[in-house]
């Protein structure tokens, strides 16, 4: 009587435990998924913006000479 209620108690816990894992493992796939597509998502915005400041460094200003041009006298 007592070996069969050890062996169900050792299945019941080592099938807890894979259900756990498992769990754990399926929370780990989506959480790779969303930390990728977040990541993805800062790069872009940061070469968005990064090309955009370059456009606006390359812009004139409004006395049309850039900061390297000599003053004219």
């Amino acid at each position: 009587m007592a070996l069969g209620v050890q062996i169900i108690v050792i299945i019941s816990v080592f099938g807890s435990l894979v259900v756990l894992y498992s769990i754990l493992y399926v929370y780990k796939c989506v959480w790779d998924k969303v930390f990728l597509r977040v990541a993805n998502a800062s790069k872009w915005v940061k070469k968005a913006t990064s090309s955009l400041l370059q456009i606006l460094r390359k812009r004139p200003t409004h006395q049309n000479s850039s900061p390297s041009d000599p003053p004219k006298n």
